[in-house]
C-alpha cells in the first residue's frame, strides 16, 4: 500500500533506525472523502531496541495532493493517549486554496 510505504519508510520518523515490521492494519475506513487507518507496527531505536506502536492516520485529498496527519503512541501508552489522538485527528481540516 503506497500510503503506508511512505509513512513507514526509512526516510520518516518510524523507519529512521530500521524499517518497521509486524505491520498490521486494524481498520481502514473512508468517510466523506477522508481516509482513516489504524495500524500496529514495530519500530526500532538507534540501539536496535524494538518498540510496539499503534498509530491513527487521517488522509485528506485536495486538488491532486494528499495531506496526512499521523498520531501515534507506544502500545503500552495507547490507552491513555488514544482519546487525545482521535480528537486531534478529527479536528484536521484541509481547505482548498483559491
Amino acid at each position: 500500500e503506497g500510503l503506508l510505504d511512505e509513512i513507514l519508510s526509512s526516510k520518516g520518523k518510524f523507519g529512521a533506525y530500521g524499517l518497521p515490521d509486524a505491520i498490521k492494519v486494524l481498520s481502514d475506513e473512508v468517510d466523506n472523502g477522508r481516509r482513516r487507518l489504524m495500524i500496529e507496527f514495530t519500530s526500532y531505536s538507534p540501539r536496535g531496541v524494538a518498540f510496539e506502536n499503534r498509530a491513527l492516520l487521517e488522509a485528506i485529498p485536495a486538488k491532486g495532493d494528499l495531506f496526512v496527519l499521523v498520531g501515534s503512541a507506544f502500545e503500552d501508552k495507547w490507552p491513555q493517549a488514544s482519546d487525545q489522538i482521535r480528537r486531534t485527528l478529527s479536528s484536521f481540516r484541509v481547505d482548498a486554496a483559491e
